[in-house]
């Protein structure tokens, strides 16, 4: 029974997290393209879903995306999952994303989540995911939210310093059971004041 009990609460919160998301979505235009050198930042094209999700398998130890997210930038990637892409090959590779969506706490602060940024190892270390993060800030900015929140692992110092870089204030320390790890919690305020 408890094991049902611990499954029932985490669709109901799944289930949250996609009508909130889905509902911001609905209140964004589509994320402006920008080009940066051979590099091309955008909202992700519908097209682009299975190789988005491919590298962030590739990206996070083999591990799939949990469920609620699959959908939410299945059915609202280009408002709310942002591509790093680049010509290759006579083709349009990804080789970054950055993705975003709202849960509980976003809600009450009015932010959007970064769930996950990342870029392919061979441009890492180039300003591709700091980019990816400039864009985002500008899109979200541009749409009455108060700010973008994120939560980094505090051995993962490129991501620290990219966040910090773009304005990310660090509001929490706490350990992650699940990850086992030490994260912050960092949120980039559009409004000073807060």
């Amino acid at each position: 029974m408890k094991r049902f009990i611990k499954h029932a609460r985490a669709l109901v919160t799944g289930l949250r997290v996609i009508r909130d998301s889905l509902i911001m979505a609905n209140r964004l235009a589509r994320c402006e393209p920008v080009q940066a050198g051979a590099i091309l930042y955008r909202g992700m094209r519908k097209h682009e879903y299975e190789e988005a999700m491919a590298l962030y398998v590739a990206l996070h130890d083999g591990r799939r995306l949990a469920w609620p997210q699959r959908l939410i930038f299945r059915l609202a990637g280009d408002k709310l999952l942002f591509v790093a892409a680049v010509e290759e090959s006579n083709a349009t590779q990804v080789v970054g994303i950055d993705m975003f969506y709202v849960n509980a706490r976003d809600r009450a602060e009015h932010t959007v989540h970064e769930g996950f940024i990342g870029v392919r190892p061979d441009i890492a270390g180039k300003g591709v995911a700091t980019e990816l993060r400039k864009l985002a800030i500008e899109h979200f900015g541009r749409h009455g939210l108060e700010g973008v929140s994120s939560r980094i692992s505090t051995d993962n110092a490129p991501s620290l310093v990219s966040a910090k870089k773009l304005g990310f204030v660090p509001v929490e320390r706490y350990h992650d059971t699940a990850m086992r790890a030490e994260r912050l919690y960092l949120i980039r305020w559009f409004q000073e004041g807060h």
